[in-house]
Protein backbone atom coordinates (compact mmCIF):
# COMPACT_ATOMS: atom_id res chain seq x y z
CA UNK A 1 0.00 0.00 0.00
CA UNK A 2 2.94 2.33 0.72
CA UNK A 3 4.30 1.71 -2.78
CA UNK A 4 0.89 2.36 -4.26
CA UNK A 5 0.47 5.54 -2.25
CA UNK A 6 3.94 6.88 -3.00
CA UNK A 7 4.20 5.95 -6.68
CA UNK A 8 0.52 5.96 -7.68
CA UNK A 9 1.03 8.15 -10.77
CA UNK A 10 3.96 6.02 -12.00
CA UNK A 11 2.35 2.59 -11.61
CA UNK A 12 0.23 1.11 -14.41
CA UNK A 13 -3.31 0.00 -13.60
CA UNK A 14 -2.52 -3.73 -13.74
CA UNK A 15 0.26 -3.37 -11.14
CA UNK A 16 -2.04 -1.19 -9.00
CA UNK A 17 -4.62 -3.96 -9.15
CA UNK A 18 -2.01 -6.53 -8.03
CA UNK A 19 -1.00 -4.31 -5.08
CA UNK A 20 -4.63 -3.97 -4.00
CA UNK A 21 -5.20 -7.75 -4.31
CA UNK A 22 -2.12 -8.40 -2.17
CA UNK A 23 -3.35 -5.91 0.44
CA UNK A 24 -6.76 -7.59 0.54
CA UNK A 25 -5.17 -11.05 0.83
CA UNK A 26 -2.86 -9.79 3.58
CA UNK A 27 -5.80 -8.31 5.47
CA UNK A 28 -7.62 -11.63 5.27
CA UNK A 29 -4.55 -13.48 6.49
CA UNK A 30 -4.15 -11.05 9.37
CA UNK A 31 -7.78 -11.52 10.40
CA UNK A 32 -7.32 -15.30 10.28
CA UNK A 33 -4.15 -15.05 12.39
CA UNK A 34 -5.83 -12.80 14.98
CA UNK A 35 -8.71 -15.26 15.24
CA UNK A 36 -6.26 -18.15 15.74
CA UNK A 37 -4.49 -16.26 18.53
CA UNK A 38 -7.81 -15.42 20.19
CA UNK A 39 -8.86 -19.08 19.98
CA UNK A 40 -5.55 -20.17 21.48
CA UNK A 41 -5.90 -17.68 24.32
CA UNK A 42 -9.48 -18.66 25.09
CA UNK A 43 -8.69 -22.33 25.58
CA UNK A 44 -5.40 -24.07 26.09
CA UNK A 45 -7.02 -27.40 25.25
CA UNK A 46 -8.76 -26.24 22.06
CA UNK A 47 -8.41 -28.50 19.06
CA UNK A 48 -7.26 -26.86 15.87
CA UNK A 49 -9.51 -27.63 12.92
CA UNK A 50 -7.09 -28.30 10.06
CA UNK A 51 -8.36 -28.05 6.51
CA UNK A 52 -6.00 -30.54 4.88
CA UNK A 53 -6.10 -30.84 1.12
CA UNK A 54 -3.55 -31.57 -1.58
CA UNK A 55 -1.83 -28.41 -2.77
CA UNK A 56 1.03 -27.77 -5.19
CA UNK A 57 4.02 -26.50 -3.18
CA UNK A 58 5.51 -24.04 -5.72
CA UNK A 59 2.48 -21.69 -5.82
CA UNK A 60 2.23 -21.72 -2.01
CA UNK A 61 5.88 -20.67 -1.78
CA UNK A 62 5.40 -18.02 -4.46
CA UNK A 63 2.41 -16.63 -2.57
CA UNK A 64 4.49 -16.39 0.62
CA UNK A 65 7.28 -14.60 -1.26
CA UNK A 66 4.79 -12.11 -2.70
CA UNK A 67 3.59 -11.12 0.78
CA UNK A 68 6.84 -9.23 1.31
CA UNK A 69 7.57 -5.74 0.09
CA UNK A 70 9.15 -6.24 -3.37
CA UNK A 71 11.92 -3.83 -2.36
CA UNK A 72 13.03 -6.37 0.28
CA UNK A 73 14.10 -8.89 -2.36
CA UNK A 74 16.53 -6.46 -3.97
CA UNK A 75 18.75 -6.92 -0.87
CA UNK A 76 18.48 -10.70 -0.73
CA UNK A 77 19.04 -12.79 -3.84
CA UNK A 78 16.38 -15.50 -3.68
CA UNK A 79 16.97 -19.03 -4.95
CA UNK A 80 13.82 -21.20 -5.24
CA UNK A 81 14.37 -24.95 -5.68
CA UNK A 82 10.98 -26.63 -5.88
CA UNK A 83 9.84 -29.20 -8.45
CA UNK A 84 6.74 -27.84 -10.20
CA UNK A 85 4.85 -31.14 -9.81
CA UNK A 86 5.51 -31.43 -6.04
CA UNK A 87 2.34 -31.49 -3.94
CA UNK A 88 1.67 -31.69 -0.23
CA UNK A 89 -1.39 -32.66 1.80
CA UNK A 90 -1.63 -29.91 4.38
CA UNK A 91 -3.62 -26.99 5.72
CA UNK A 92 -2.81 -24.27 3.19
CA UNK A 93 -3.18 -21.40 5.66
CA UNK A 94 -0.85 -22.94 8.23
CA UNK A 95 1.79 -23.75 5.63
CA UNK A 96 1.53 -20.18 4.36
CA UNK A 97 1.99 -18.78 7.87
CA UNK A 98 5.02 -21.00 8.51
CA UNK A 99 6.61 -20.02 5.19
CA UNK A 100 6.05 -16.32 5.91
CA UNK A 101 7.59 -16.69 9.37
CA UNK A 102 10.63 -18.51 7.99
CA UNK A 103 11.15 -15.94 5.23
CA UNK A 104 10.66 -13.04 7.65
CA UNK A 105 13.30 -14.51 9.97
CA UNK A 106 15.66 -15.12 7.06
CA UNK A 107 15.47 -11.48 5.95
CA UNK A 108 15.59 -10.22 9.53
CA UNK A 109 18.74 -12.07 10.57
CA UNK A 110 20.71 -12.50 7.32
CA UNK A 111 23.20 -9.86 6.27
CA UNK A 112 22.08 -7.91 3.18
CA UNK A 113 23.41 -9.15 -0.18
CA UNK A 114 23.48 -12.77 1.02
CA UNK A 115 21.42 -15.44 -0.69
CA UNK A 116 18.26 -16.92 0.78
CA UNK A 117 17.30 -20.34 -0.52
CA UNK A 118 13.88 -21.89 -0.26
CA UNK A 119 13.35 -25.40 -1.45
CA UNK A 120 11.27 -28.51 -1.13
CA UNK A 121 11.68 -32.20 -1.85
CA UNK A 122 10.14 -35.54 -1.01
CA UNK A 123 11.86 -37.68 1.59
CA UNK A 124 10.79 -41.30 1.38
CA UNK A 125 10.56 -43.71 4.30
CA UNK A 126 13.55 -46.00 4.77
CA UNK A 127 11.63 -48.75 6.58
CA UNK A 128 11.70 -51.93 4.44
CA UNK A 129 8.26 -53.25 3.55
CA UNK A 130 6.49 -50.04 4.57
CA UNK A 131 4.76 -48.30 1.70
CA UNK A 132 3.99 -44.79 2.88
CA UNK A 133 3.78 -41.68 0.82
CA UNK A 134 6.88 -39.57 1.24
CA UNK A 135 7.01 -36.62 3.53
CA UNK A 136 7.59 -33.24 1.95
CA UNK A 137 10.49 -31.34 3.43
CA UNK A 138 10.35 -27.58 2.88
CA UNK A 139 13.37 -25.55 3.94
CA UNK A 140 14.61 -22.00 4.10
CA UNK A 141 18.38 -21.63 4.17
CA UNK A 142 19.99 -18.29 4.94
CA UNK A 143 23.24 -16.81 6.20
CA UNK A 144 21.96 -15.63 9.57
CA UNK A 145 23.51 -16.59 12.92
CA UNK A 146 21.12 -19.51 13.48
CA UNK A 147 19.47 -20.50 16.73
CA UNK A 148 21.48 -21.38 19.83
CA UNK A 149 21.28 -25.08 20.68
CA UNK A 150 19.76 -24.44 24.11
CA UNK A 151 16.96 -22.33 22.52
CA UNK A 152 15.83 -25.04 20.07
CA UNK A 153 13.50 -26.81 22.58
CA UNK A 154 11.65 -23.50 23.07
CA UNK A 155 10.75 -23.09 19.40
CA UNK A 156 7.41 -24.86 19.53
CA UNK A 157 6.18 -23.55 22.86
CA UNK A 158 3.17 -21.22 22.82
CA UNK A 159 3.94 -17.50 22.67
CA UNK A 160 7.68 -17.90 23.29
CA UNK A 161 10.11 -15.30 22.00
CA UNK A 162 13.79 -16.10 22.02
CA UNK A 163 16.00 -13.82 24.07
CA UNK A 164 17.52 -12.20 20.95
CA UNK A 165 14.05 -11.24 19.68
CA UNK A 166 12.87 -9.34 22.77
Amino acid sequence: LELLQTYYEQIDSETQKQFIERALNGSGELLHLVNMVLDALSSTDAQIDLQTEVHPVAPMVQRAIEVFDPRKWQYYPLQVIIPEQLTVKADKQYVHQILCNLLANATKYSPPETEIEIGASVSMTTDPGVELPGEVCIWVKDNGPGIRANDIPLLFEKFVRLERDQ
